[in-house]
């Protein structure tokens, strides 16, 4: 509604008035902090829901790719919390609160230390695009510096 200038986004825009430039994409996958004790078992929803669901707002593009997960597996769940921000959304989840879906590529760092790990599970949820957006008619005046610096900072893969 014009409140922002440029946006980096997740999932597919599909408003025409919008000028999107495609940084990549990333892989979202279900992750827990090793503490949960889960096991290396491959999971189904109906299983992942016996712990506590943690996701991102209602609003975001993580909700309903979380909602429908469970839902196209006739599960029913209840979200433990929901918040705003997947960096607190990552935290909670090392911290043993619950699983959450989140963006492999992103925190590949704590994957690596063994503060989270993935876990094996039964549909696979598709990658996501992340792109830089800003209205096509009000072009801000740094959008070339910002898209370029975007896309040289972007480590995720453009296929």
């Amino acid at each position: 509604d014009g409140h922002i200038d440029l946006a980096i986004v997740a999932g597919v825009v599909t408003d025409g008035s919008l000028h999107q430039e495609l940084l990549g994409f990333d892989e979202f996958a279900w992750m827990a902090s090793p503490a949960l004790d889960i096991g290396r078992q491959p999971l189904e929803p109906a299983t992942l829901r016996k712990w506590p669901v943690l996701m991102l707002a209602e609003d975001s593009h993580h909700y309903p790719v979380v909602r429908h997960w469970f839902r196209n597996a006739g599960v029913t769940f209840r979200a433990a919390t929901s918040c705003n921000n997947i960096n607190v959304l990552a935290e909670l989840t090392m911290q043993g609160l619950g699983v959450s879906l989140l963006p492999r590529q992103c925190y590949r760092a704590e994957i690596a230390q063994g503060r989270l790990i993935v876990l094996e599970t039964s549909p696979t949820i598709p990658r996501v695009s992340f792109s830089l957006i800003y209205h096509a008619d009000r072009v801000p005046l740094m959008a070339p510096v910002i898209t370029d610096a975007a896309k040289a900072a972007s480590d995720l893969p453009l296929e």
